[in-house]
C-alpha cells in the first residue's frame, strides 16, 4: 500500500519537474542533470507510520513449556529497501511482573514459560533509515495469548516438588502426593530438554506405598547449563488430575559432594603462647569445576558448639587458637558460588578432623628437670637428716651418763 503511494508521488513529482523544464526551456545539459538527481528529489517523502506485524501467535511444539512466538512482516514494508525494519517483542516470563524485552530482525523467538498460567506477549514494528529521515517510527502494539488446557480439580495437584542435581551429574526429583489419594491413583512425570526430539516419560520412579513419589535421571546426559521442562500429572483410572509444570535451571540446583582429605596442622613454635591451626582440604571429585566452589568451615574446641568461619573460595584456612585449648576440631562443606550459578545447595559436611594440642618440648623438658631437681633435693635432705640423727646417737654411746 505504502509502496503504491510512493510510486504515485514519484510519478507526480517527475511530471511536475518535466513541465517546469519545458516551460523554462532549459538546455539539454541542465535537463540531463536534473533528471539525474530526480530520483533523490522525488523520494524525499518521509514515512510517518508503519503497521504492526501480522499473524502474531504462540506455537506449542509439545516441549512442556518451551514455546515459540512467531509473526509475519507487515505487508506494507516489503518494498522499503532503504529502510531498516526491526521488531520489539515483550512478554512475561514465569512469575515476573515486568516485561522481558527483545529487539530482533527475525520472525520468531523461543523461550521457556510457566504453563501453570495463561501466557501473554506483545510486539510492534520499528522502521528507521532514509525512508524515515533517520527517525524511529513505531507501529502500535499487537498481542498474542496462550491458555494451557487445565484439567482436573485444583486440589489434585502434587505438593512440594523438589529437584537436586547431585555433583553436577545425577538429577533426582521428588514430590508429595495429595493427602489420602483415592485407591488406584498414581503420578507420572514427563520431561524435555534441548537435544531431545520430543518429551519423554520418566523410566526410573521412586515409590511409596505403590505410588510414584520421585524420579531418577541417572542415565541422562545432562549439562549444568541446561533447562529442563517437567510436567507432573496424576491419574485415577482414566481420569487425569490437574497437571503441574516446572522449569528447572539445572545450574541453580547443584549439590556438590563434601570436600575431601580434610587435615589440621599446628604451626606453634617453641616459646609462643598461642597456636595457628591450618585447616586444608581438597575439592570433591566429580563434574563440578573446582573454580566454581566456595567453602564454609566450622571449628569447635569443646565438641558441642560449632563456630562458623567466613566463607572462602580457597582450600585452606588459618585460625587462631589460644594455648589453653587442648584440642581443635573442624569440618568443611562446599557450594557452587554466585559466579557460576544464581543459587544452589550446600554439600553435606565432611567428616570432622581434630588436632590434639600438646605442650612444647621445652616446657616438657623444664618440667622433667624441675621434677628431678626437686627429687634430688628431697633425697639430699633425707640423707642429711639421717646422717645428723646418726651422729647424735653415736655421741650418746661414746659419752655415757655418769651414775
Amino acid at each position: 500500500m505504502l509502496s503504491n503511494i510512493f510510486r504515485e508521488k514519484n510519478l507526480a513529482c517527475l511530471a511536475e519537474v518535466h513541465n517546469c523544464c519545458i516551460n523554462m526551456k532549459w538546455g539539454g545539459i541542465y535537463t540531463c542533470s536534473l533528471f539525474t538527481i530526480l530520483p533523490f528529489v522525488c523520494s524525499s517523502s518521509i514515512l510517518t507510520s508503519v503497521a504492526p506485524p501480522s499473524d502474531f501467535q504462540f506455537v506449542d511444539p509439545g516441549y512442556l513449556g518451551w514455546m515459540v512466538m512467531q509473526w509475519q512482516s507487515p505487508k506494507d514494508v516489503h518494498n522499503l529497501s532503504n529502510c531498516e525494519v526491526k521488531y520489539k517483542l515483550q512478554y512475561h516470563k514465569d512469575d515476573e511482573q515486568r516485561w522481558k524485552t527483545v529487539l530482533t530482525r527475525n520472525f520468531q523467538y523461543s523461550d521457556g514459560f510457566n504453563l501453570n498460567k495463561e501466557l501473554i506477549a506483545r510486539i510492534r514494528t520499528m522502521a528507521q533509515g532514509p525512508c524515515t529521515n533517520g527517525s524511529a517510527v513505531w507501529s502500535r502494539w499487537t498481542e498474542a495469548y496462550f491458555k494451557p488446557t487445565f484439567q482436573g480439580a485444583q486440589e489434585s495437584e502434587i505438593q512440594h516438588f523438589h529437584c537436586t542435581f547431585y555433583n553436577w551429574e545425577h538429577l533426582i526429583c521428588t514430590w508429595i502426593s495429595v493427602s489420602n489419594p483415592p485407591s488406584g491413583t498414581n503420578y507420572y512425570l514427563s520431561y524435555w530438554y534441548e537435544g531431545l526430539p520430543e518429551a519423554v516419560t520418566c523410566k526410573d520412579y521412586f515409590k511409596s506405598h505403590d505410588i510414584n513419589v520421585g524420579c531418577s535421571f541417572e542415565n541422562q546426559k545432562l549439562t549444568a547449563n541446561a533447562n529442563m521442562f517437567v510436567c507432573l500429572t496424576g491419574y485415577h483410572g482414566s481420569k487425569s488430575h490437574k497437571p503441574s509444570y516446572f522449569n528447572i535451571e539445572l545450574q541453580n540446583i547443584v549439590k556438590p559432594s563434601p570436600p575431601e582429605r580434610v587435615i589440621l596442622t599446628s604451626s606453634r613454635q617453641d616459646g609462643e603462647d598461642s597456636d595457628d591451626a591450618l585447616i586444608a582440604w581438597s575439592p570433591p571429585k566429580g563434574k563440578v569445576p573446582p573454580h566454581c566452589l566456595e567453602y564454609e568451615t566450622h571449628v569447635t574446641d569443646d565438641n558441642f558448639s560449632w563456630k562458623a568461619l567466613p566463607v572462602e573460595r580457597e582450600t585452606t584456612y588459618t585460625t587462631y587458637k589460644l594455648n589453653h585449648n587442648l584440642s581443635l576440631c573442624a569440618r568443611v562443606r562446599g557450594k557452587v558460588h554466585m559466579f557460576c550459578a544464581d543459587d544452589g545447595f550446600w554439600s553435606e559436611w565432611s567428616p570432622s578432623r581434630c588436632l590434639q594440642v600438646t605442650e612444647s618440648n621445652t616446657d616438657t623438658v623444664l618440667f622433667i628437670a624441675l621434677g628431678i631437681v626437686l627429687l634430688l633435693l628431697c633425697i639430699i635432705s633425707i640423707v642429711c637428716w639421717i646422717a645428723k640423727k646418726g651422729f647424735n646417737i653415736n655421741e650418746k654411746f661414746k659419752y655415757p651418763l655418769a651414775l
